[in-house]
């Protein structure tokens, strides 16, 4: 049996060395990261002594200058990240793929090396996130990609703040049904909020997007979305673009 003296024992952190880069993975969140997961990380586990490991709630996690992404969930179901603060990582701050019903709450990312979070589940909750100086080609903060176990449907997320971005403020991508709402983009340098590739059924809250150096939101595809109470100013490339090929759009 394992002991509460055995537990603390085997509580750890641990750093991963990332083996070889995988140059074809299509996130490029998670460059660098194979199918074994062996890629430079911490992972916070609990070890047994037949070899399986748990992965316990993460609470209080902070994560900085590591190679490639600092924190990476797959196929972490229904796992909580509270309170993380990332920065300064070559990859990705916090990441994911096949982690469905997780909750992340209280997060702070910034100075990363590619998007600095990058949420790829079905139905999360997110909640009070704060992501600044993020890289160009990338954005701050990512809802789902449109590829296999990466969609983010059903995403609920709240009180988000984005500001001083080299590339995108805010995107969310191959997903329905996700929910933002009280967001806040200021001072990208591209695009602020992008919806895009194959998603549908997206909707936005009470957000406010400001002195960016393009457009403001970009709404690119998909049927049934819908933006309301959002305040864009002082952008340099436009307001709110809905473009071809955009269904049953309702901006209100």
């Amino acid at each position: 049996s394992l002991t509460k003296k055995k537990v603390s024992r085997l509580l750890r952190f641990r750093s991963q060395s990332r083996s070889q880069r995988n140059k074809n993975h299509k996130h490029p969140d998670s460059r660098g990261l194979n199918e074994e997961m062996t890629m430079k990380q911490i992972t916070f586990y609990i070890q047994f002594e037949d070899g399986s490991r748990w992965i316990p709630d993460t609470q209080k996690i902070r994560a900085s200058y590591n190679d490639r992404t600092a924190i990476y969930a797959r196929g972490c179901d229904a796992c909580s990240f509270i309170d993380v603060y990332t920065h300064h990582n070559l990859g990705t701050g916090l990441g994911g793929r096949d982690s469905d019903d997780c909750i992340y709450r209280n997060l702070i990312s910034h100075d990363e090396g590619y998007s600095q979070i990058s949420l790829n589940g079905k139905r999360a909750i997110v909640d009070n996130v704060l992501s600044y100086n993020s890289p160009a080609n990338y954005a701050a903060i990512v809802l789902g990609h449109d590829t296999d176990g990466s969609r983010a449907d059903g995403t609920v997320a709240s009180n988000i703040v984005v500001r001083d971005c080299a590339g995108w403020g805010i995107c969310v991508q191959g997903s329905s049904d996700v929910k933002i709402t009280n967001y806040s983009v200021e001072r990208c340098a591209d695009v602020g909020v992008c919806i895009f590739n194959n998603n549908s059924s997206v909707q936005l809250y009470n957000g406010s997007i400001k002195d960016g150096t393009l457009r403001g939101m970009s709404v690119e595809t998909g049927r049934g979305n819908k933006i309301a109470g959002l305040t864009v100013h002082g952008q340099g490339g436009g307001g709110i673009a809905v473009l071809s090929g955009v269904t049953e759009c309702s901006l209100r």
